[in-house]
């Protein structure tokens, strides 16, 4: 069963280089613009019995930023890990319980961590 990855940034491009980046990998990716069209999806998913199993998301986005909509997902699902990309943010700004990597990443950084917690996830099932 595919690992299912919700990627969400308003950039094109980055969105595409990151699907890129994970090719290989056994990952289902589903793709949202905003930070809101992510929550409706989050949302719509748990309705349906389904969850994502790692969330991805940009910080600055058009309608609901991301440390809104990662507070919002941890309301809904604690235990939901969440990688946060930002070429404007400092560590130290990161909200609890997000992973924080700088844009630009470094080639196969988002890679190795998505393995790691595709790894760390089924050790815990």
């Amino acid at each position: 069963m595919a690992f299912k990855i919700l990627l969400v940034d308003d950039e094109f491009p980055t969105r595409k280089s990151i699907i890129r980046e994970l090719r290989g990998l056994e990952v289902q990716i589903t793709e949202r613009e905003n930070g809101q069209e992510a929550l409706d999806e989050l949302l719509a998913k748990e309705k349906s019995g389904e969850v994502f199993d790692l969330l991805i998301t940009d910080h600055l986005m058009p309608e609901l930023k991301g440390f809104e909509l990662i507070a919002q997902a941890k309301i809904h699902f604690p235990n939901l890990p969440i990688i946060l990309l930002s070429g404007t943010l400092n560590e130290e700004d990161v909200p609890e319980g997000a992973i924080f990597i700088h844009k630009p990443w470094e080639n196969n950084q988002i890679k190795e961590l998505v393995e790691q917690i595709i790894v760390k996830t089924k050790q815990g099932s």
